[in-house]
């Protein structure tokens, strides 16, 4: 009798343990899905979203960069946390994105402990921040490659030389990215109620010469500025 009731006793402990370690994940909020905004202070610029995602039985998933990733947390006395069991699927990818990939992956296995300061959650090791994550904004238009298609009436295609198409991404933490033809472009945008857009007039762009790349960049630019609501078919 005496050891069915130490039995139950302990049993009763795991289980108050776990709900209060539940109940302190879901007061933090960290139980959502966070797409990776900036690395070592630098803004991350990829064309598909790099993100983690917190459940409550302890299990992390997410993609960082190439594959597809799955693991382990558990966060102590608050802010502590720590990455166990990382794995990820094998797929080949191109320099850029497995080096990236492989920036994130430390960075999970490095980090500590974490805060999450008006809405954004850091992860740290000691006071030192590794990387910032935005909440995922779950709506169709956001963190999707749009290419260009049609522009003024007329089918868009991509002629000899030019790199590649002419796309945006609207990124969860409000920057808007892509390629106009020959230069990169990034800014700000903002989402409003009945599918209203407004992109901020002062994109940054690079400033690569493109002589026989025959493409009005402009046109796309102009465009993305002078918009003021979406559909989606």
């Amino acid at each position: 009798m005496k050891q069915l009731l130490c039995i139950f006793l302990v049993s009763l402990l795991v289980s108050c343990s776990t709900r209060n370690q539940v109940k302190e994940i879901q007061n933090n909020t960290i139980l959502q899905k966070w797409e990776l905004s900036l690395l070592a202070g630098k803004k991350i610029k990829e064309n598909r979203p790099i993100f983690i995602e917190f459940t409550t039985d302890n299990i992390v998933i997410g993609f960082l960069g190439c594959n597809q990733l799955t693991g382990k947390y558990f966060i102590e006395k608050g802010d502590k946390i720590k990455f166990n069991y990382l794995g990820l699927t094998r797929l080949a990818c191109r320099d850029k994105e497995m080096e990236m990939e492989g920036r994130v992956l430390k960075l999970l296995k490095t980090a500590d402990n974490f805060s999450i300061e008006k809405g954004v959650l850091i992860l740290k090791n000691a006071s030192t921040p590794l990387a910032t994550f935005t909440p995922i904004i779950e709506k169709e238009i956001v963190n999707k490659h749009w290419k260009l298609k049609i522009l003024g009436g007329d089918t868009v295609k991509m002629i000899p030389n030019q790199e590649k198409e002419q796309y945006f991404i609207l990124n969860s933490d409000g920057n808007i990215s892509g390629f106009a033809g020959c230069n990169h472009f990034n800014g700000k945008y903002e989402l409003k109620k009945e599918n209203r857009i407004s992109i901020n007039e002062n994109l940054g762009f690079t400033k690569k010469l493109c002589p026989d790349v025959e493409i009005d960049e402009g046109a796309f630019l102009k465009i993305l500025l002078l918009a003021d609501n979406y559909t989606i078919k």
